[in-house]
């Protein structure tokens, strides 16, 4: 009779523990949707960081329609708000703009035709910084930033499971046609001379950075 008076005692103990559970955890967890919300006050025009977000759970029924997810908040960050938003506030990805809307100072936007191009990965994105060689002699022209990637209807590629790292990005909306690179205009004069020695489809587009970053 001890071990069933023991194995009472375990079952209360673990029932009260379960029920201690649900109620300050497990509710939450099952009924209510995590999305990302401002930790603070943020005026418009701040560059966001990390700490200027939280992650609230909420009734999905109170979610807002295009609210992000918690896991998204790498796609905004270093990114300005375009509205000022309240603490606690849920947010979109429409409330942040690039850091400054307007091009570099001499610099403007030019196309790498997909003429020019000898390989590429299908996975550059806008804003991605990019190495270009010419090729076969590997000779290296230089870093820059992609503007736009096109397809060829001249639609924007993007990514349709919004990847929070690069090699996540795995559904894109469209194939890559060409490039658009921020340059100068002597940057790409250099570049059209290269490929007039070199022949066409000479240009090696090769990803900067840590593929990992945002795993």
């Amino acid at each position: 009779m001890k071990w069933k008076s023991i194995a009472g005692i375990i079952l209360v103990v673990l029932s009260v523990a379960a029920m201690y559970f649900w109620e300050t955890k497990g509710r939450d967890s099952f009924l209510l949707m995590p999305v990302l919300a401002a930790a603070k006050d943020i005026d418009a025009g701040t560059v966001v960081s990390e700490e200027h977000f939280t992650v609230l759970r909420v009734p999905p029924e109170t979610a807002a329609s295009a609210v992000m997810k918690p896991s998204e908040a790498i796609h905004v960050l270093g990114l300005r708000a375009t509205r000022h938003i309240r603490r606690n506030e849920q947010v979109a990805k429409e409330d942040f703009g690039s850091e400054t809307a307007q091009i570099p100072e001499g610099k403007s936007v030019y196309v790498l035709p997909q003429s020019w191009i000898y390989s590429r990965s299908s996975s550059l994105r806008a804003g991605d910084k990019v190495w270009i060689f010419s090729m076969p002699e590997k000779k290296p022209l230089g870093c820059y930033t992609l503007a736009f990637v096109r397809d060829n209807a001249e639609q924007e590629v993007l990514d349709t499971n919004l990847p929070s790292g690069v090699l996540e990005r795995t559904a894109p909306s469209s194939i890559i046609s060409s490039l658009e690179i921020l340059c100068t205009e002597q940057e790409y004069f250099d570049l059209f001379d290269e490929v007039q020695q070199a022949g066409p489809a000479s240009l090696l587009i090769v990803m900067e950075g840590n593929l990992w970053a945002g795993s």
